[in-house]
């Protein structure tokens, strides 16, 4: 599984890495590359060098057949099948219905990316304040991997953002299972895909072509190498390749920033709790240079772009009446808090809260898993903060953006939950055990156990 979890990585890097060469040439030679560009070998060997460096000899952390239930696996696996033909079928028919994607993907991310296409050395014309209704400040990993899908085809064609949306949309559930085969189980594995298909929004939000789905990608890429950090004879490539994705998270949409400031300050704080500060130093320059192209590409592409809408009203007494605005308070957690309950019925989030109460032991003896953790509530608690300063309506910012929110990381839930609870299950029984209470597991003698 570490093998099919590296395909995976490696297919999401190196759509990532030909939109990150696109992206520079945009903004440093103001031309788009065809199907060889100038940055394409210097763009491939920063996303696919250092995964190949961390997978290569890594091995798999949990195998344990003996332990799983036959017929168990085989319902989960007909379910998993069943699942993902339905949502492959809800992705066809939404995208036949609306193949231009949704309302921001023709607005904002498919536009910018005509606008790329078609400009040539003009393509940053949309980067205007008169255009502010379609955020010429986003990021441009999407609209420069659309723009040169058509650009390769020489023309534009509905199909480069469909398929674009259909393998970021893939991505996450392939990933998010063989990565929990790989550090967990096959239960765990089949479960978290089980998950993740019976969440119809995601499929619908998929379809959309927005950039939502494919930022909950590189999150969650993030935290699985994190994960599979501890695994890795080369930690320092593992950590490197951990950080370009979560700067891709920050190429691809503004959240992503968050992100990457939010994951470099909790594996930093993580590391510095568990093994001194002296490791938390080497990693800081590790995390540093894998950051430092995004956090340049950034930095020249906001210098040619208008103000984002919810940063230009960071400051004046209106900012300080909407922090200090008791109702909006309320407001958010109401209105979170009736989204969690309908989120998947519920039962997904219940679930979810039941595995990191049963995981506890595990989540205080692995940093990683703690680290997961903390990145995945810091986020939520800066998307709290994003709604509490936002200067758009918060009835209308918070019926429009909370779903698409809690999609972006609910890949990452996903894992991070079934990351912390290593569920097997008994062979003849079923029952269900935690870490470390394998009926099979040999005595000290190396004699088997009979099973009851």
């Amino acid at each position: 599984m570490i093998s099919a979890t590296l395909i995976v990585l490696t297919l999401g890097a190196a759509i990532a890495a030909f939109s990150i060469s696109a992206s520079l040439q945009l903004i440093l030679m103001d031309s788009v590359p065809a199907w060889l560009g100038v940055f394409d070998f210097p763009a491939i060997l920063l996303m696919l060098l250092p995964l190949l460096l961390a997978c290569k000899g890594m091995r798999q952390s949990c195998t344990r057949p003996c332990t799983e239930n036959r017929r168990l696996l085989g319902a989960l696996v007909a379910s998993v099948v069943l699942m993902g033909a339905l949502n492959f079928y809800i992705f066809l028919v939404l995208t036949a219905a609306q193949p231009h994607g949704d309302w921001d993907a023709w607005a904002i991310w498919n536009l910018h990316a005509r606008f790329i296409f078609r400009g040539g050395g003009d393509w940053h014309a949309y980067l205007t304040p008169a255009l502010n209704w379609s955020h010429p400040d986003y990021p441009l990993m999407l609209p420069a991997a659309v723009a040169r899908g058509w650009q390769i085809l020489k023309g534009e064609t509905t199909l480069v953002p469909i398929l674009v949306a259909a393998t970021f949309t893939a991505l996450p559930i392939l990933l998010v299972s063989f990565a929990l085969r790989a550090l967990r189980s096959k239960l765990s594995a089949l479960l978290g895909a089980a998950v993740l298909l019976g969440t119809p929004l995601f499929a619908g939000v998929g379809s959309t072509q927005y950039a939502d789905i494919p930022i909950s990608y590189f999150y969650l890429a993030s935290l699985v190498l994190l994960a599979l950090r501890e695994t890795s004879p080369n930690r320092g490539a593992a950590l490197f390749a951990s950080f370009t994705m979560a700067g891709c998270a920050a190429w691809t949409k503004n959240e992503g920033i968050l992100f990457l400031l939010v994951a470099a300050a909790s594996h930093l704080a993580v590391t510095a709790r568990h093994k001194g500060l002296k490791p938390c130093l080497k990693d800081s320059f590790v995390v540093l240079a894998a950051a430092a192209p995004f956090i340049a590409m950034l930095v020249m592409f906001r210098q040619m772009t208008p103000g984002n809408d919810i940063m230009t009203s960071v400051s004046g007494s209106s900012l300080s009446e909407r922090v200090l605005d008791i109702d909006r308070y309320g407001e958010i957690i109401i209105t979170a808090v009736i989204k969690l309950v309908t989120f998947n019925n519920g039962l997904a989030i219940a679930a979810g809260a039941v595995l990191l109460l049963l995981g506890t032991n595990n989540i205080r003896k692995n940093p990683a898993i703690q680290t997961c953790l903390i990145i995945v509530g810091a986020m939520c608690l800066g998307f709290f903060a994003i709604f509490l300063i936002t200067p758009h309506d918060l009835t209308w910012h918070l019926a429009t953006a909370l779903d698409r929110l809690m999609i972006q990381v609910w890949p990452s839930v996903i894992f991070a939950g079934l990351l912390s609870y290593d569920i097997t299950t008994k062979a003849a029984a079923g029952q269900i055990l935690p870490d470390g209470e394998h009926p099979s597991a040999p005595d000290r003698d190396g004699n088997m156990p009979s099973l009851p």
